[in-house]
């Protein structure tokens, strides 16, 4: 959960000038709100915190695979949206950093009871192809606001329709690799059928994009 305060905290901070136009941020609901730069100080010396106590934590493993998985999170957590790389500006990328993010943040709990990378559950992966993917939507329904602030992202750059396309190709992949209808293979397919609603009709990116986040919480419980 630390690195997750890395990453969500630090987005808000440098995310700040297109959150403010952004109508679904300032709803003060499941997709977040706009965090006040009364608070952005505060939030960067939190996160500095964390950064130093998971890094902390992953040496005291004593485990290399997990070391170098926990340096990478905390490297992407940090340059996923603040300079000099900002990750989240570079189209396509911004997606897969998302999924590479989850991926690392899996591999570091699989890792630290002595698990390698060879013979890492495809779960995994998967959830990260998924997580791509939702990144990708939610990049849809935000491309009007992202561009408003000169943000360049997968669909500000690709097009909505684009972007929609390959959100709905990496659940489709994800799918795939599952390979069974188990509960996590259902997860995946109503996710994949949300997404072919968002890429079959941009209007309902928005409305598609909020139902597979329910979906997830749902099916995570």
């Amino acid at each position: 959960m630390r690195s997750f305060s890395v990453v969500f905290g630090i987005n808000d901070v440098y995310d700040y000038a297109s959150d403010v136009r952004n109508p679904r941020k300032t709803a003060d609901g499941l997709e977040g709100t706009v965090l006040s730069p009364e608070y952005h100080s505060h939030v960067i010396k939190a996160a500095w915190i964390s950064t130093f106590v998971i890094f902390l934590s992953s040496l005291l493993t004593r485990r290399v695979q997990n070391i170098c998985a926990t340096t990478l999170l905390l490297f992407l957590s940090w340059q996923y949206s603040a300079p000099p790389l900002r990750l989240k500006e570079f189209p396509v990328m911004d997606s897969l950093s998302n999924g590479c993010i989850i991926f690392l943040a899996w591999f570091m709990g699989y890792s630290s009871m002595g698990g390698v990378i060879v013979r890492a559950p495809s779960k995994g992966y998967v959830l990260s192809l998924c997580t791509a993917g939702v990144h990708a939507l939610g990049a849809v329904v935000d491309a009007e606001f992202d561009a408003a602030a000169g943000q360049r992202t997968i669909a500000t750059a690709l097009g909505r329709r684009p972007a929609a396309l390959l959100a709905a190709l990496a659940y489709l992949a994800a799918f795939i690799a599952e390979g069974t209808l188990s509960i996590f293979g259902v997860y995946i397919l109503g996710g994949f059928v949300g997404m072919l609603v968002a890429s079959v009709n941009l209007e309902q990116a928005h409305v598609a994009f909020q139902l597979i986040i329910c979906w997830t919480v749902a099916m995570s419980m």
